[in-house]
């Protein structure tokens, strides 16, 4: 393995500031809904998150800036609704036919969150994300 530095531009498109992004949201969700011990560890987390994405969003011009808070406000309220579905999918007193109902929302959520996370890594010059549903002959961006 070299010890050579690897440049700026090659992690900010591999590292997906759109991941980085989707992270940091899902601790924050995740402290309002579990809370406990591990909300020491999740803020830790989460300030680096913020850290590294304040890193890689830097070089935005303030439009691109405001679409990109845009964006992460629009991800935010998808990734509350993924909670909340994949919650009414483990509630035992749900029947199969709600939980299956419930389990293509889900899919739909996360299809909408995958195009989410793409504006962002398109906006901050990272690699998108494929994903391929069912019987689809192509990959979604």
């Amino acid at each position: 393995m070299s010890n050579k530095l690897i440049s700026q531009s090659k992690l900010l498109k591999v590292l997906s500031v759109g991941d980085l992004s989707d992270r940091l949201l899902i601790n924050l969700i995740k402290i309002k809904n579990i809370g406990g011990e591990c909300i020491c560890s999740l803020k830790e987390e989460i300030d680096i998150l913020r850290d590294v994405i304040s890193y890689f969003t830097s070089e935005l011009s303030s439009d691109d800036m405001r679409e990109f808070k845009e964006v992460e406000s629009e991800l935010m309220c998808v990734l509350e609704d993924q909670w909340r579905v994949l919650d009414l999918i483990r509630d035992k007193t749900s029947t199969n036919e709600e939980r299956g109902k419930n389990a293509v929302k889900a899919q739909d959520i996360n299809i909408k969150r995958v195009e989410l996370k793409n504006k962002i890594n398109f906006l901050c010059g990272s690699f998108v994300e494929y994903k391929k549903y069912g019987n689809q002959n192509d990959c979604r961006t």
